[in-house]
C-alpha cells in the first residue's frame, strides 16, 4: 500500500515552463507597460500644450479687447478736440445731444476712419449730427446712415458727391425727418442742393445754411414745420437759382436781402405767412421763369406792369386775398407763359383782351376775384388751352362780377369740346348769358 501512495504523479497534458522560458514574457509585459506610460505622458503634454495655447490666445484676445476701447477713447478725445470750435461746447458735454451721438458713432462704430486727421471726418461728422438731429433712426430708409458704418459718406442714401468726393447734394424728401436742422450743416461747404420737402422738421433754418453753404443752387424746404423768420443772411446765396419755401410756418417780413438773389429762376412761396409786398422782390430777379405765391400775409400788393419784362416766365401764379389792383396788360408780353393764375384775391377791373396773345398758354385761372365787364372774345385765340376742367376754372366765371355772353370764339377751343362752362349756380353752354 505504501508503494502505491508513493507512486509517481500522473503526467500532465502540457509542460510547465521553466524560469528561463518565463523571463521573455515578463520582459515583453514590462516593455508594454513602459510604452503605455510613454503615450500617457505624450497625451498629457499635448493636452497641457493645447490648454497653454488656448490660454495664451485668450490672453492675447483679452489684451485686444482692452486695447480696442482704449483706441476708441483716444479717437473720441481727438474728435471732440477737433469739433470743439465748431459745435456748442455744452452740446458736446450732453451724451444725448446729436453732437455727442455723432462723436460716439465716429469713434466707436465708424469703420472707415483711421484717425482724427482723416479728411472725411468733418463731412461725416456734419452728416451724422444732421442724422441724429432729425431723428434718423425713424427715417423711412431701408439702409439708415448709422447702419452704414463701412460705407463712404458718398454712398449714404440721399447723398450726392462730386468727382472729388465732396458732398454736393442731400435729397431726403418725404422720408419722415423730424426734429431740427443743426448748424453743423454749414460744414458741407460744397453743398449745392438741399432738398428736404414734405417732412416734419421744425424750429428755425440754421444761419450757417445762409453763411457757409453759399454754393447752394437749389434750396427746397417746403412742407415742413419751421417756425421762424427768414434770416437776412439769405442774401449770401448768390448762386441760388431755385427757392422753395411753400407750406411752412415761416413768418415775418421778407428780408430786403432777397433782392440780391439776381440769378433766381424759380421762387415758390405757397401758403406762407410772410409780410410785405412780394412784387418788390421779383423786379430784382430778371431771370425768373416760374413764380408762385399763395396767401402771403396781409399786404401782398399789386401786380406791377414791369412783370411784362420777364420774357422767360413760363408760370405766374398769384393766389391770395391780399393781392389788389388790376391785371396789367403788359402781362401779355410773355411769349413762353404756359400757366397764368391770378385768383382768390381782390383783383378788380376787366380781363385784358391782350391775354389772347399768349399763344403758349395752356391754363388760365382767374377765379374768385372781383373782375367785371365781359369775357373778351380774344381769349378764343388761346388755341393751346387744354382740358375742360381747366377751362372751367380758367375762364373767370366763378365768383366774379362778369356780365354778357360767353364769346362764341371760345366754343372753337379744343378744351371746350363736349363740355360746358360752369359758374357758381348755373351751367352755361356757349352763347348763353353769364347771368342766365
Amino acid at each position: 500500500m505504501m508503494n502505491d501512495q508513493h507512486s509517481s504523479p500522473p503526467k500532465l497534458d502540457r509542460e510547465i515552463p521553466t524560469a528561463v522560458e518565463i523571463q521573455p514574457d515578463l520582459e515583453a509585459k514590462g516593455r508594454c507597460r513602459h510604452q503605455k506610460r510613454f503615450w500617457v505622458v505624450v497625451v498629457v503634454l499635448a493636452a497641457v500644450g493645447t490648454l497653454a495655447g488656448v490660454g495664451t490666445k485668450a490672453l492675447l484676445n483679452g489684451e485686444d479687447k482692452e486695447e480696442e476701447p482704449r483706441a476708441s477713447a483716444e479717437l473720441r478725445n481727438e474728435i471732440e478736440a477737433l469739433v470743439a470750435d465748431i459745435s456748442n461746447p455744452l452740446a458736446l458735454l450732453d451724451p444725448l445731444s446729436p453732437q455727442s451721438q455723432a462723436v460716439e458713432w465716429l469713434a466707436a462704430s465708424d469703420l472707415t476712419l483711421t484717425s482724427a486727421d482723416d479728411p472725411n471726418l468733418l463731412p461725416r461728422y456734419a452728416l451724422m449730427v444732421f442724422f441724429f438731429s432729425t431723428n434718423g433712426q425713424f427715417w423711412r430708409l431701408t439702409d439708415p446712415w448709422d447702419q452704414a458704418s463701412d460705407l463712404h459718406q458718398c454712398n449714404f442714401s440721399g447723398v450726392q458727391c462730386d468727382d472729388t468726393d465732396q458732398v454736393i447734394g442731400i435729397n431726403l424728401g418725404g422720408l419722415g425727418l423730424s426734429g431740427t436742422l443743426p448748424e453743423e450743416l454749414g460744414l458741407l461747404k460744397s453743398l449745392t442742393r438741399l432738398g428736404l420737402v414734405n417732412n416734419e422738421i421744425k424750429g428755425s433754418i440754421p444761419e450757417s445754411i445762409f453763411t457757409e453753404t453759399t454754393n447752394l443752387v437749389n434750396l427746397d424746404l417746403s412742407r415742413n414745420l419751421f417756425s421762424s423768420t427768414i434770416s437776412s443772411e439769405i442774401g449770401n446765396l448768390k448762386a441760388l437759382k431755385r427757392l422753395f419755401l411753400s407750406v411752412t410756418h415761416l413768418s415775418g417780413t421778407l428780408p430786403e436781402s432777397l433782392k440780391q438773389l439776381s440769378g433766381l429762376r424759380i421762387a415758390h412761396f405757397f401758403n406762407a405767412d410772410f409780410e410785405g409786398p412780394i412784387f418788390d422782390f421779383i423786379l430784382s430777379w430778371p431771370l425768373l421763369r416760374t413764380f408762385a405765391v399763395h396767401s402771403i400775409g396781409d399786404h401782398g400788393g399789386s401786380i406791377p406792369s414791369e412783370v411784362g419784362k420777364f420774357r422767360k416766365l413760363t408760370l405766374f401764379e398769384v393766389d391770395g386775398r391780399s393781392f389788389t389792383g388790376t391785371i396789367p396788360t403788359e402781362i401779355a408780353n410773355l411769349p413762353d407763359l404756359q400757366l397764368l393764375k391770378i385768383s382768390g384775391g381782390s383783383i378788380t377791373g376787366a380781363i385784358p383782351s391782350e391775354i389772347g396773345n399768349l399763344s403758349s398758354l395752356r391754363a388760365l385761372d382767374l377765379r374768385s376775384n372781383t373782375l367785371s365787364g365781359t369775357i373778351p372774345p380774344e381769349l378764343g385765340h388761346l388755341s393751346n388751352l387744354r382740358e375742360c376742367h381747366t377751362v372751367v376754372e380758367v375762364l373767370a366765371v366763378l365768383q366774379n362780377e362778369l356780365e354778357g355772353r360767353m364769346p362764341p370764339e371760345m366754343c372753337g377751343l379744343e378744351a371746350f369740346r363736349d363740355c360746358t362752362v360752369q359758374c357758381d349756380c348755373c351751367v352755361i353752354p356757349c352763347g348763353k348769358a353769364l347771368d342766365d
